[in-house]
This record gives C-alpha cells, sequence and structure tokens, in this order.
C-alpha cells in the first residue's frame, strides 16, 4: 500500500527529495530503507528513479508532492529501476513512462500494486532517451492508471491480478507498444478504447495462460500491422471468464484478429459493431473451444480482408444476439458467424442477413452462418438476402430448432458453378424444427440461392410467395426445390409459388418437395409453373392429409409445371381457381397421387399436351370429385384418371374431348355418380372417349347435350370387364340432344369389343338422336359401323346376354347424309324401346329408324 495511506506506527522514511520541472517539491517515501537516487533531463523532469537495497523486498514506494506556487501538483517520472528488487506498492502521482523490478529468487510478487495518473502519455519527454516498456519480473499483483495507457508496454513474466486503465491502452510508433503482456490476468478493465498504433503488434492484450473477466468501456480498434493472424488484439491461450467491449470493434487494412482465445470463455458482449476493413481477420473473434453467451448490440460487417467482421468459435456457446445486420463486402467469409457446436439457446438478428461478393465455400462446406449443432429458437428480423459471393448469405444449422422466425425475405444472389459443385447464395439449411415462420418471400435464384431445406416440420407459414429462379443464364441448368422439408404437420403459404425459368434439366424437384408426409397444405394464392421442371410445384413423398390452394394450377412449358404430386394419398383436395396447361407435357398442371378424398375444382380443368392438366388416381380411387367449370382436353391432356373407384363425379360445366387421338376425358375403374351440368363434346380425330368407366357408372346425369364429328364420335364407354354382368350404370339421362355420339357397354376406347356379357341401364335423352350409335356386348367388325349388317355377338362368359335396359328418345332418331355409313341401335337383348313417344320392339330383323337415309336401325342379335 502507498505510504501516506500506512498507519502512523509506521515512520516512512524520505529516501529523496528534489523540486520537479514547474516547482513541485516531490518527497518519494518508503517504509524501508532503500536507497534511491534520481537523474533528470534538461527541464528537470525526473528522467529515472533508481532505487536499490539489498534485502529489502516488499517495500512500498509513493511520491509525495506538494504543490509549488505554479505547480500542478503532479510528479511525472519517465522510469523507475529497482532491478533484482520485488517492491511492494509503487504509486507516482503523475505520469509514469516504465517500471522495472523483480527478484525471482523469493516468492513475493514482483510488483504488489502500481498506482499511476498515467503511463507514456508523455511519452520519452520524460526520459530523453530510452523506451516505454515495464519489465516485470515475477507477478502483478495489480495496476490502476486513472487516465491513459499510451504506447507504454508492460511486460510481466508473471501473472497479473486486476488491471483497471481509467481511459485508453493505445499503442504508438514503437513495435509492441500499448501492450500487456502476463501468463495470467484476473480482470482487466479499461474505461476508454484499446486501440493499436502504427507499430507492429501494438495496443494489445496477451495473455499466455487464463484470464478472468475483461471490459473495455470504449471501442478497440484494430492493428495496424502485417503480422500473422495467431495473435490479438486480446489475446489468451487459456480459458477467460468473459469479455464487454461496450462500444465498437473497428478492422485495419493489415492482418489481425481482434479477439483470439484458444481455451474457453465465458459471455462475449460487443456494445456496438464488429466493423471489419481490408486485413485478414480484421474486426474478427476466434474462440477455439467453447463459449457464453456471444451478443453484438448492433452490426457484424465484413470488409475487403477474407475473414473480416467475423465470429468463429471453434465449441459450443450459449444464446447469440446481434442487435442489427449481419453484412458481407468483398472479402471471402467476410462477416461470418460459425459455431462449431451447438447453441445452448437462441439466435437472433434484429435486422438483416446479406452476402457480400466474396466467396463463402470453404471445402465443400457452404456458409455464412452456420452451426454445428442444435439451437434455441432463431430469429431473423429482417430479410436473408444474398449476392453474388458463391454461398453468401447462406445460413446453415447441423441439428435441430424449436423454432425458425424470419421477418422479411428470403432472396438468392449470384451463384458459380465449378466442376460439379453448386454454391448456393442466400440459403437456408437446418435440421428438424418445430415451426417455421417466414414474413416474406422467398425467391430462388441462379443454381441454388433462395433455398430453405430442413428436416421434419411442425408448422411451416410462408407470409409471402415462393419463387422459382428468375436466372435465364445457360450456364445455371439445374432448379432445385424453393423449399424443401422432410415430413410437416402443417404448411400455409399466404402468396403464389411461382415457377422460374431456368433451362430445364434432369433435376427431379419441384419448387415445394416435402419428402415425407404432409399434414395439412395452404397455399392461398396459385401455382404458376413456368419453363423449369416442376417449376411452381409441389411434391410430397408420402401422404398429404390435405391440400387447399386458393386459386389455380397454371403450368406453361416446364414438364411438372404447376403439379401437385404426391407419392401415396391426398386425403383431401380443394383448388379455388382453375387447372390450366400451356404447352408442355408429362404432368403439366397435372394432380398426381396413388389416391385421394375429396377433391375441389372451383374453376376449370383445362388440359394440354399428353399428361397435362389432369388430376390421376395412380392406384387407388377417388372418394368425390366437384368441378364447378368444364373439363376441357387439349392435344391429349385434361381428365380424370383413376386406377380404382370413383365417387360422385360432378362437373358444373361441360366436358370437351382432346384434339388429339386416344384421349379419355374421364377413366376409372367405377363410379358412384357422375353428374355433368353441360355438354359433352368431342374434338379429335378418333378413338377418343369421354367417359370410360370399366365397371359402373351409377347415376349419369347430363344436362346438356353430347356432340361429336363424323371422324370422333362423342364417346361414352360403360362395362368394359370381360364377363362382368353388372350394369355399366344405374340409368343415364341426357337433357339436350345426341348428335355424332357413341354410347357402348363391353367396348374399349379404341372401339375394341371387351365384354360380350355387357350390360347398360335404362337411358333417356330429352332432345333428338342424330348420326349416333348405341351397342352393348357387339363388336361392328369390318364396317366398322354400329347395328350394321356385319355386327356380331362376342362370346359370351357367363350365360347372361348382353342387354340395354331400356332407351327413351324423346326427340327424333335421324342419320346422315353421307353415303356409307351407319347409326342405331344393337344388343343381345333390350327392355322398352320408345322414340319421339313410340314403342319399337327390337328383333333380329332391323328396324329401319330413318325412311328417308336408311342408316338408322334397331337390331337385336
Amino acid at each position: 500500500m502507498a505510504l501516506e495511506h500506512l498507519e502512523a506506527r509506521i515512520a516512512p522514511a524520505t529516501i529523496l527529495t528534489f523540486t520537479d520541472v514547474d516547482g513541485d517539491t516531490v518527497n518519494i517515501v518508503s517504509d524501508k530503507a532503500l536507497t534511491a537516487s534520481v537523474s533528470f533531463t534538461g527541464d528537470l523532469n525526473p528522467a529515472q528513479l533508481l532505487i536499490t537495497g539489498a534485502g529489502l523486498d516488499g517495500a512500498n514506494l509513493a511520491t509525495v508532492v506538494k504543490k509549488g506556487p505554479n505547480g500542478d501538483g503532479l510528479v511525472n517520472i519517465g522510469r523507475i529501476v529497482a532491478t533484482g528488487l520485488d517492491l511492494g506498492t509503487v504509486t507516482v502521482k503523475g505520469d509514469l513512462g516504465k517500471i522495472v523490478c523483480g527478484n525471482t529468487g523469493n516468492s513475493l510478487p514482483a510488483l504488489k500494486a502500481l498506482k499511476v495518473r498515467s503511463m507514456g502519455v508523455l511519452g520519452l519527454e520524460t526520459q530523453g532517451t530510452g523506451d516505454l516498456v515495464s519489465t516485470i519480473s515475477g507477478d502483478l499483483g495489480s495496476l490502476a492508471v486513472a487516465a491513459d495507457v499510451n504506447g507504454a508496454r508492460l511486460a510481466v513474466a508473471g501473472k497479473i491480478g486486476t488491471v483497471k486503465i481509467g481511459g485508453d491502452l493505445r499503442g504508438a510508433a514503437a513495435g509492441s507498444s500499448g501492450r500487456i503482456e502476463a501468463t495470467g490476468l484476473t480482470s482487466l478493465t479499461i474505461g476508454g478504447d484499446l486501440a493499436a498504433g502504427v507499430g507492429n503488434e501494438s495496443g494489445k492484450i496477451v495473455v499466455s495462460g487464463g484470464v478472468g473477466k475483461i471490459t473495455i468501456g470504449g471501442s478497440l480498434y484494430g492493428a495496424i500491422d502485417g503480422t500473422a493472424d495467431t495473435t490479438g488484439q486480446i489475446f489468451a491461450s487459456g480459458n477467460v471468464g468473459s469479455i464487454t467491449i461496450k462500444r465498437d470493434i473497428f478492422g485495419s487494412a493489415s492482418q489481425q484478429r481482434a479477439i483470439d482465445i484458444q481455451g474457453n470463455i465465458g459471455p462475449i458482449t460487443i456494445g456496438g459493431s464488429l466493423l471489419g476493413l481490408g486485413g485478414t481477420d480484421s474486426a474478427s473473434i476466434y474462440v477455439t473451444g467453447n463459449s457464453g453467451a456471444v451478443k453484438i448490440g448492433r452490426d457484424l460487417s465484413g470488409g475487403g480482408g477474407s475473414k473480416s467482421g467475423s465470429i468463429y468459435i471453434t465449441g459450443s456457446t450459449g444464446a447469440v444476439k446481434i442487435g442489427r445486420d449481419i453484412l458481407g463486402d468483398i472479402g471471402n467469409f467476410s462477416a461470418s458467424l460459425i459455431i462449431g457446436g451447438k447453441v445452448n439457446g437462441s439466435f437472433s438478428v434484429a435486422g438483416d442477413i446479406r452476402g457480400g461478393t466474396g466467396s463463402y465455400v470453404d471445402g465443400v462446406v457452404i456458409r455464412q452462418v452456420s452451426f454445428g449443432g442444435a439451437v434455441g429458437a432463431v430469429r431473423v428480423g429482417g430479410d436473408i438476402v444474398g449476392s453474388t459471393g458463391r454461398g453468401s448469405a447462406t445460413f446453415l444449422l447441423n441439428g435441430d430448432a424449436p423454432s425458425f422466425f424470419l421477418g422479411g425475405s428470403l432472396t438468392g444472389g449470384g451463384n458459380e458453378q465449378m466442376g460439379i459443385l453448386l454454391f448456393p447464395g442466400g440459403a437456408i439449411g437446418m435440421g428438424n424444427v418445430k415451426s417455421v415462420t417466414i414474413l416474406g418471400d422467398i425467391r430462388e435464384n441462379g443454381l441454388g440461392g433462395g433455398h430453405f431445406a430442413a428436416g421434419n416440420v411442425g408448422k411451416l407459414l410462408i407470409k409471402g410467395s415462393i419463387f422459382g429462379t428468375n436466372d435465364g443464364n445457360s450456364v445455371h441448368v439445374v432448379s432445385g426445390p424453393v423449399v424443401k422439408v422432410g415430413n410437416v404437420t402443417a404448411a400455409r403459404i399466404e402468396g403464389s409459388i411461382v415457377g422460374g425459368f431456368t433451362p430445364e434439366a434432369s433435376s427431379p424437384d419441384y419448387d415445394f418437395t416435402i419428402t415425407g408426409n404432409a399434414g395439412k397444405i395452404e397455399v392461398l394464392g396459385s401455382l404458376d409453373g413456368s419453363t423449369a421442371f416442376g417449376s411452381g410445384g409441389i411434391s410430397i413423398a408420402g401422404n398429404a392429409a390435405s391440400i387447399k390452394i386458393g386459386g389455380g394450377l397454371h403450368g406453361v412449358a416446364g414438364n411438372n409445371s404447376a403439379a401437385i404430386t404426391a407419392g401415396n394419398r391426398i386425403g383431401a383436395l380443394s383448388i379455388g381457381g382453375s387447372i390450366t396447361s400451356d404447352g408442355g407435357i408429362y404432368t403439366v398442371a397435372q394432380v398426381t397421387a396413388k389416391s385421394f378424398g375429396k377433391v375441389t375444382v372451383v374453376g376449370d380443368l383445362i388440359g394440354g399436351n399428353a399428361g397435362a392438366g389432369e388430376l390421376r388416381a395412380t392406384t387407388g380411387g377417388v372418394d368425390g370429385i366437384t368441378i364447378t367449370g368444364s373439363l376441357y382436353a387439349g392435344t391429349a391432356g385434361g381428365a380424370i384418371t383413376a386406377a380404382l373407384g370413383l365417387g360422385a363425379v360432378k362437373i358444373g360445366g361441360s366436358i370437351s374431348g382432346g384434339y388429339g387421338m386416344n384421349h379419355n376425358s374421364i377413366i376409372a375403374l367405377k363410379a358412384t355418380s357422375i353428374t355433368v351440368g353441360g355438354d359433352l363434346i368431342a374434338n379429335g380425330t378418333g378413338n377418343n372417349t369421354i367417359l370410360n368407366i370399366r365397371e359402373s357408372a351409377g347415376v349419369v346425369k347430363i344436362g346438356g347435350s353430347v356432340i361429336g364429328n363424323a371422324a370422333d364420335p362423342a364417346h361414352l364407354a360403360f362395362a368394359l370387364t370381360a364377363g362382368d354382368t353388372r350394369a355399366g350404370f344405374t340409368s343415364l339421362s341426357i337433357k339436350g340432344s345426341v348428335t355424332n355420339g357413341l354410347i357402348t357397354g363391353g367396348v374399349l376406347g379404341n372401339k375394341a369389343p371387351s365384354n360380350g356379357d355387357a350390360v347398360l341401364g335404362p337411358i333417356t335423352v330429352g332432345g333428338d338422336w342424330a348420326a349416333s350409335a348405341m351397342a352393348a356386348g357387339v363388336d361392328r367388325k369390318n364396317d366398322m359401323d354400329f347395328a350394321s349388317a356385319d355386327d356380331e355377338i362376342l362370346a359370351n362368359a357367363t350365360p347372361a346376354l348382353s342387354r340395354i335396359a331400356a332407351i327413351t328418345i324423346k326427340g327424333q332418331v335421324v342419320g346422315s347424309s353421307t353415303a356409307n355409313d351407319h347409326f342405331g341401335f344393337v344388343a343381345q337383348s333390350f327392355g322398352p324401346v320408345k322414340f319421339a313417344g313410340v314403342l319399337y320392339k327390337a328383333s333380329a330383323v332391323p328396324v329401319d329408324l330413318s325412311p328417308l337415309t336408311h342408316d338408322v336401325t334397331l337390331r337385336q342379335l
């Protein structure tokens, strides 16, 4: 302790008295009989105080200043030299340039305590010649500096207890200036800044062991040197209790880590920002162990240097909080946050995560923000935006999280292809997560940017839309899924899924891909495809309990665009608009699953090319279908297909058949009932079947007419399976007329016979019957017309006869003016037959029903 605080029973001894440069009287006092001498600079500043005293280790030493008329009450000492001597408490009421002390031959601290007003602030002015390097050959109990340490170096061969600097610790022009070195440190408090100078290794805390607690009240300014990045502004090779920097960490143009801890550390708190510049690792934090909570008050901002403005922790951490943005720059891995282990707490960024133009790829690891294990709740308040740097703004979590929240949008950046490796910008990857909320859009860009991928997800909410790639560069030839998850309990997209136009390659991915099972899926907007494979589409590998699309499905040229596919069952499906396809083949705007629950389309089902605009149950059936609009086929698309049965089918408008050949508008094993509000229209060139039901269709009601053409009659085919004697429909009613129509039992869509036992229930036509035919269990043979002279009975699989239960046509029955064609009604047996109110009896002798053209007959084979 200082002599001015000694108890009265200890008589201090004055060992030296002198007058300093401004007239103050200075007494150098000690509690032991030390020997002292002083030398002065030309202006009467004490240049050196030389202390000796064999066997007097542990002596306290203080300056007692009596203020002169023009004095300041302070004394500034260039250096105190007590070589080979341990000192107790040394107090200097002014600036001290340096101190040298320590006796390695005993167990006392080399210096129990050093209390000064400042160190090195006057430079060499108080020494004349020399340096500002304090050498403590042993331990230092404590250091208290009321103001600044400027350019002075404190080299302690042992440990330091507490260090309190009221002002700044600053480097200067000399190498290693503005520096504290020790083998251990209990605590360090700097009231102002820790700042480097122009000298190499200046402005640093270097501890070769552990540190208790470090607090800097101001900012940490990066080193201006060219040394290796294995040391830092704050360096410790052991464990550290905590580090708090109340303002900012500023990088520099030179290579330098700001904080380098080679051990575990407690909480890290930076009140302001990490601001990297051109130097490698500038304004960066490295921890080669575990860390407590990490809190950055403002930005994590990169610069031109590699890894500038970054945080790297090889182990686990506590909660991680960034008060504003993570902003990458041109430096590789600039503004990166890499945690090697798990985060034992939440992760939050109040603002944006924005990538830079530098690369964020290390081998095959792609990330700007990365966690090696699980994390608590994840929250990003703003946007995640990729840039042209490979892997920029890519968020990689190699573990699970209870929740993920993004307050803005996820936007991909430019991408680069190198060999077979793809490096996305602006992407999110994580393990299982209970809830995901994204308040903006997800926008893909290039090869893989703008993607969200996770394991199993509980609830997924995207308040905006999903947009496929908008990069048309021919190099970018693979469009992966924009959103890809495992199982999902509930998914809600309040916008649309809009496909991109990347040129199609062999990628089988859809913009929204679920690799497991799905519960409830809602898209309040539309599915809008584009030229890319799977663009604007949804793919579920397993089951989906329900899917609801608020708008329509709009497929374009890309195969599988605007399509919905499930590997197993879709429990319920609701489409709020129309299903349309413009070009493309192979399931464009197609909905596919093994089986379906009830299906509702509030609009039209409009096909295009093969498989386009189709509802398809591949191995099962559909519990029920309601289409409020019409079913339109294109070249060979636009259809309802079920391997097994259909429930009630209700189509509010018309069914318009395909323009190509061999197309079926509705094909299924059976149906509970079929109701069509409008017409059945054939538009193709042959072998197009509007209704193709292999067993029974139940009650069939057509609210309009049946209209075909000579090359492609409007064909309704029922009871196709050989040996099936059940009625192909319970009843068939057509409110309008039948023109160029064909209604058959036991005849395939290509007009080939299939079931000699076919039975058709009663048929009612409200209008005329023109140039049309009806047949059950008949082979039309060579002339290709039904009810003509060469028709033959098919071989019966059972004793039952093919039969038409009843025919009622309320209008006229007429043929055509075309020569050599034939129409009519033919079966092995008939129930009541009534045309225009007149009963007719079928027999083996054909009944001529068209006296003018003689091309319509009623014939029982």
